[in-house]
């Protein structure tokens, strides 16, 4: 996925500044770079394909005054149906030419009919409109200021710096939502002053004003009845069509672990596709082990690539760089690594086809009862409680932040609170599958946001039409992934006779394990309670089942401990990271010293790890590596 820009202004000497500022979004050279200026706007798109992508449609021969303009980064995986159905010719299949023609029957509404990873800016200046959003799943990213008179839209919120006028410093909110949530929500910026896109929105400007509109909302797709074997073909339907989308073509690269995401995609691989396969890892990990069997199950190329002990001291400054500290250095064990296969040109992520799952992860692999019976006054304390799981807890944070880490833990609190009492009127199973999208966050999205060092992504679980498909099932036909268990078994044997990752099961051996499982978990007296002998016994089982089928072998803790403990004490205790007066020397110590202990504190440093080298880039002015005094 490349970067785009758009500057809105009257003013010459700013349109100017949109080819120069075209560079930093990827770090291409200016010359690499497609770029127009059309009266009061300047659009442009980073990237080899950029002049292709950038399109103006004029009115005729009665004038040469532009009406559209469309500038696209990123790639519409469902342009060749899209094209059969506004009857363009081959040539209009490219993105930008394609984004005005879907503008033109659609309008705003183009947004829920282009599929893919893509950013896109149209200027319609018959109407003095900008429309700008993101693919239907927003896994770009768009950020909007206001810069004087003018406006702004970039793919990376750091090219506002490019005006002179725009003041550079961190929001205190993205700063608190970092430390307790660990992301930001509502596709935030660490920076002040910048506006991102929640999922289902896109910005309209006219004039000097920016509106934030929605186009979509995921809780118009709930309220599914399709059950057992209709249920099933109308997934098998959907992702065979998806699945023929995204590995089309050569140079496809697929990561490969023994979940089912990546499972269910090899599954559904068409049969004459040869994608090369790959998983990070060592040796050992269950990942490796479950990719390199499905791999061989299916008869693709597999390789495995090795966690560096180094890579935070050589990468994550490039992390942080391309993110803008949307994504944890500590834990993004790809980054970089990504240059791995940088020769290939499309990458299919297996991750975020979670819904229905998070009953099953909540409590030894069960559906939690309590969640599903509780009450509409009681569902969101209790969803609260169970799934608000703070980066840094609030003891951590007040060694952290002093007076300030208990109103920082609230917050955290307070943004779940919201998003869980947004879909207040639907069926539970709904509310906790929706909880992810309305704080418009998926554990994939930051992994997604390539340069010119990555590959393009393609994202299959990643689109409307898969969602719709998952929730038009009975909330009762998404609890416990036995549909997508089942599916996997239809789509291919090979694939499913393979230990399930979770359960080191075949999936024909885990489905009646879970089953088995559930119905215990439904057993109640006539009474309606267990008797407290009863309760503990069923708790101790369940511990003991859940510690036998699930061992996960990933090593992420101690890779991280043994190869990053120096680096990120030098980056964290120095003194110019202290002296900002945003930790306290002894919290920063305190999570050391855990970590270093056997503690699981890798993501909250990484948080941290994250805020200062923003700081150093972004504030201090650092290039690519951290100041000399502080390297090894």
């Amino acid at each position: 996925m490349n970067g785009l820009v758009a500057i809105l202004s009257r003013d010459p000497a700013v349109l100017a500044l949109g080819p120069a500022a075209l560079g930093p979004v990827c770090g291409l050279e200016e010359n690499r770079a497609g770029r127009s200026i059309l009266g009061s706007a300047f659009l442009g798109v980073c990237g080899e394909t950029a002049f292709r992508d950038l399109t103006v449609v004029e009115p005729g021969p009665d004038g040469p005054q532009h009406t559209l303009a469309a500038a696209v980064s990123g790639e519409i995986v469902n342009a060749a149906a899209l094209r059969r159905e506004l009857s363009l010719e081959p040539v209009d299949a490219f993105p930008a030419r394609l984004a005005l023609a879907a503008y033109e029957r659609w309008g705003a509404g183009l947004f829920t009919h282009l599929e893919g990873v893509y950013c896109l800016v149209i200027r319609d200046f018959r109407e003095d409109l900008t429309l700008a959003g993101v693919d239907p799943r927003g896994i770009g990213s768009l950020f909007a200021a206001r810069v004087g008179d003018d406006v702004w839209l970039a793919t990376e919120a750091k090219v506002f710096r490019r005006d002179p006028r725009f003041v550079t410093r961190m929001g205190d909110d993205s700063f608190a939502q970092m430390l307790t949530l660990g992301y930001l929500p509502s596709g935030g910026s660490l920076f002040a002053g910048v506006t991102g896109l929640p999922l289902g929105f896109h910005f309209e400007v006219r004039g000097k004003e920016i509106a934030r509109v929605r186009h979509a909302d995921d809780r118009d797709l709930c309220g599914g009845v399709l059950r057992g074997p209709a249920y099933l073909d109308h997934l098998e339907e959907t992702i065979t069509a998806i699945v023929a989308e995204a590995f089309a073509g050569e140079g496809v690269v697929f990561p490969l672990t023994g979940g089912l995401d990546s499972r269910l995609l090899a599954a559904a691989l068409p049969a004459d596709a040869r994608p090369q396969s790959f998983t990070f890892g060592g040796p050992d990990d269950d990942d490796v082990r479950g990719g390199r069997s499905i791999a061989a199950a299916r008869g693709l190329e597999y390789r495995r690539f090795e966690l560096s002990s180094d890579y935070l001291a050589t990468c994550a400054v490039m992390t942080v760089r391309i993110s803008e500290g949307r994504l944890n250095p500590a834990a993004n064990i790809t980054g970089c690594l990504m240059e791995n296969v940088s020769d290939k040109h499309d990458f299919v992520s297996g991750q975020g086809g979670e819904f229905g799952r998070r009953f099953m992860k909540a409590v030894n692999l069960l559906p939690d009862r309590q969640l599903l019976l509780a009450s509409r006054d009681a569902f969101v304390d209790l969803a609260v409680r169970r799934h608000y799981h703070p980066v840094l807890d609030l003891d951590e944070l007040h060694a952290l932040l002093g007076a300030d880490g208990e109103a920082f833990y609230a917050a955290g609190r307070e943004v779940e609170r919201r998003a869980f009492a947004a879909t207040e009127g639907l069926h539970n199973v709904d509310r906790l599958d929706l909880h992810g999208p309305e704080l418009e966050f998926w554990e994939s999205r930051p992994q997604l946001l390539f340069n010119r060092v990555w590959v393009g992504v393609r994202a299959p679980f990643h689109t409307q039409r898969w969602v719709a498909a998952v929730l038009a099932g009975a909330p009762s036909e998404r609890i416990d992934d036995l549909a997508r268990l089942r599916l996997i078994r239809r789509l291919d044997a090979r694939i499913a006779a393979v230990p399930w990752a979770l359960t080191h099961l075949s999936l024909p051996a885990s489905e009646p394990v879970l089953l088995g499982l559930r119905q215990a978990a439904r057993l109640r007296p006539a009474t309606g309670r267990l008797p407290q002998w009863l309760r503990a016994s069923a708790g101790a089982v369940g511990a003991r089942v859940k510690a036998r089928l699930y061992s996960h072998g990933e090593q992420r803790e101690l890779w991280i401990r043994t190869g990053a403990h120096d680096y990120l004490a030098k980056v964290l205790l120095s003194p110019r990271c202290l002296e900002r007066g945003l930790f306290r020397e002894q919290g920063v110590r305190r999570l050391l010293d855990e970590q270093l202990a056997g503690a699981e504190r890798s993501h909250g440093l990484g948080q941290l790890l994250n805020v200062e080298l923003w700081q150093r880039q972004v504030v201090d002015g650092d290039r690519d590596r951290p100041r000399a005094e502080e390297e090894a």
